[in-house]
């Protein structure tokens, strides 16, 4: 079996007041130790919002949330190109929270 090799895509938060966050991606390319500068954004993420959704409606709207800013959706979008550049299954991206 041949070994798997994996990109690393942090997303950070950190309370700011009442339902904001504060959002940091970073993005670690495959076989390398570079710390890129975070991007960073605001997420709104009000529990009352997620109550009751199936699984999947749920993935989305925090998918929604954590991507609203166009800097941290851009910088997800980064990871997910490169994976897909280098020919490999997007599980290849690890993915961090």
């Amino acid at each position: 079996m041949a070994e798997v090799l994996y990109a690393d895509l942090e997303i950070g938060l950190s309370s700011l007041v009442g339902n904001r966050y504060r959002v940091e991606v970073r993005y670690w390319q495959l076989n390398s130790d570079a710390l890129e500068t975070a991007a960073i954004g605001q997420a709104r993420l009000d529990p009352n919002e997620f109550t009751g959704l199936s699984a999947d409606d749920y993935g989305r709207r925090l998918a929604e949330r954590l991507f609203e800013t166009q800097a941290v959706r851009e910088r997800f979008l980064l990871a997910l190109h490169d994976t897909y550049a280098r020919n490999q299954n997007p599980t290849g991206l690890r993915v961090r929270l």
